[in-house]
């Protein structure tokens, strides 16, 4: 299981090398809990893709409505990286792509629930490419 957030490096730290200043904006002005970064999942995953908890009225309210948006925010996100791949290997790649973009560039921190881990952008590469239904295995 993965916890998807924003990395506070980037909106609390202006002296780090990712930090985001539209993010750091939102930090100053107390408005962080607005901040999203919204990744776009394949339709044809999207009835299935395992991500708690799921987008909540406010989320709907600023355009989640669908299940093809997933909005990172402060608020912790848990995603089954196993389910994931066992139900739609194309999702799996299209999503987890998206989601090392922003790990490289420090917006989103994925971090392994069980051990505390955090992923890299090249372990998460890793996972969708290689990563098979017999496999399932963080390298």
């Amino acid at each position: 299981m993965m916890i998807i957030d924003l990395d506070p490096t980037c909106y609390n730290n202006p002296a780090g090398s990712n930090y985001s200043k539209s993010l750091g904006d939102l930090y100053k002005a107390g408005l962080i809990h607005r901040g999203k970064v919204v990744l776009e999942i394949d339709s044809m995953g999207s009835p299935n893709t395992p991500i708690y908890p799921p987008n909540t009225k406010e989320d709907m309210a600023h355009g989640l409505a669908s299940k093809r948006n997933f909005a990172v925010s402060i608020r912790p996100r848990y995603v089954d990286e196993t389910l994931l791949q066992y139900s739609m290997t194309g999702l799996q790649g299209s999503f987890m792509f998206q989601l090392a973009q922003h790990v490289q560039r420090g917006i989103i921190r994925v971090v392994d629930q069980a051990t505390g881990t955090p992923r890299t952008a090249k372990q998460i590469l890793d996972y969708a490419v290689k990563s098979t239904p017999e496999a399932g295995v963080w390298v």
